[in-house]
């Protein structure tokens, strides 16, 4: 079983967007956390790529679960571009050294007395850069590596153990498109300050300004969870007095998941709009068209954007690949 501390790298994004979840989840620390049917189902997917790494003997899974991994071994395929891991499971092809199930100790930005540590799913060290590659097999679409702190928490501790090159992000979502495939995203070594300056801004604020916010990052806190925070309880008693809002797909009496559905479709809405704005602020001030999206001017002096129905949405946006034989 994996071990995270309290402001693990998976953690960094809610604190980001809740630094009150901080506190929260430390008074709970303690509690024991019984994992549903969702988080079960994602160890055993962690679990049977671990083994189908390491050539170990293969993880009993359901008929999606056996698609979800196939589909994460189709993407490693592709992110290896030719290279291939070794039958012992610990180098490459072209002589990467192969880290499965790797624990960073003390990352950079810990804080106080409290040493910081996590566990990556894929790392391969080649001479000239590191590739990571994370698993999501949960039905919840995580923030690109870009703006991801969960891998910028890891590219710090990759860093000091590994030294000064780029690092090859990759994350790997089965659920969130069928034709989702990965392009990785490099952290250049010019990056590291910027992160760690992030970091510890989020760290910061956690401890000076814990404010409770009720949003997309909820839906892995153990505040809400356990129902420990007052603003999530508030919340979810103003969302299930609503009547009659939540028609045949939120039938039933599961006020959580109906609070929980409200949170992340509000927190979308408003990341859409700032979005949006921001396209066409940029389109505004370059006159360059946003690829696969025509612009038209409007009577307010607004932009109004359309997607071209030749493009495809972000994020399959390669084309399709074949994998050789898995041993999934």
């Amino acid at each position: 079983m994996r071990e995270h501390t309290l402001n693990g790298p998976s953690s960094l994004s809610r604190r980001a967007v809740c630094p009150g979840s901080l506190a929260v989840e430390a008074e709970l620390a303690t509690a024991k956390e019984s994992f549903d049917q969702d988080a079960e189902s994602g160890s055993r997917c962690h679990k049977a790529m671990e083994h189908a790494i390491l050539r170990k003997e293969r993880v009993e899974l359901t008929n999606e679960e056996h698609k979800k991994c196939l589909f994460a071994w189709q993407a490693l395929t592709f992110v290896l571009q030719g290279d291939r891991i070794n039958d012992d499971g610990k180098t490459t092809k072209a002589g990467g050294v192969v880290y499965v199930e790797q624990r960073f100790e003390r990352l950079p930005y810990s804080i106080g007395d409290q040493d910081e540590v996590g566990t990556i799913d894929l790392g391969i060290n080649y001479q000239d850069h590191f590739l990571l590659m994370d698993w999501k097999f949960g039905g919840s679409f995580v923030p690109h590596p870009r703006w991801n702190y969960q891998f910028k928490g890891y590219a710090l501790g990759i860093w000091e153990e590994f030294g000064a090159k780029p690092i090859h992000v990759a994350c790997v979502q089965p659920d969130a498109m069928s034709s989702y495939q990965v392009v990785p995203e490099v952290y250049e070594i010019e990056d590291r300050f910027r992160f760690q300056r992030e970091i510890d801004t989020i760290m910061e604020r956690c401890h000076r300004s814990p404010t409770l916010h009720v949003g997309k990052g909820c839906q892995f806190c153990k505040g809400a969870k356990f129902m420990s925070c007052p603003k999530y309880r508030e919340a979810m008693g103003l969302f299930a007095a609503i009547p009659g809002a939540w028609g045949p797909v939120m039938a039933g009496d599961d006020q959580l998941a109906k609070a929980r559905l409200l949170t992340a479709a509000k927190a979308a809405e408003k990341g859409a709009k700032r979005l949006i704005a921001a396209a066409k602020d940029g389109i505004l001030e370059t006159g360059e068209e946003i690829p696969g999206y025509s612009a038209t001017p409007t009577a307010t002096g607004n932009l109004r954007l359309a997607a071209r129905a030749e493009y495809p949405s972000w994020p399959n946006d390669v084309k399709e690949v074949s994998c050789e034989e898995s041993d999934i």
